[in-house]
């Protein structure tokens, strides 16, 4: 599905700071910044309409088989150490 990067970098100021100072897995997805930083982040132009339809469907089915497979896992997820 063209997803293909894997980072173990920490990304800063993002959403799951609380669960990582927890030692909880949490996940950044990398996005294409296509108008993200420009007009779309934390701005009045951040609204549907920005929204590509094809782009997002194909983003919510590479997160749900990622949800999925980590959901049906023998074991929980790695922690840092």
């Amino acid at each position: 599905m063209g997803a293909e990067t894997v980072s173990v970098e920490f990304g800063c100021c993002t959403d799951n700071l609380g669960f990582d100072a927890l030692n909880i897995p949490a996940y950044s997805w990398i996005q294409d910044p296509l108008q993200y930083f420009n007009t779309q982040i934390h701005t009045n132009m951040d609204v549907v309409d920005f929204i590509a339809e094809d782009t997002l469907k194909h983003n919510v089915a590479i997160i749900a088989s990622f949800v999925y497979h980590a959901a049906m896992r023998d074991g929980m997820m790695p922690r840092k150490l």
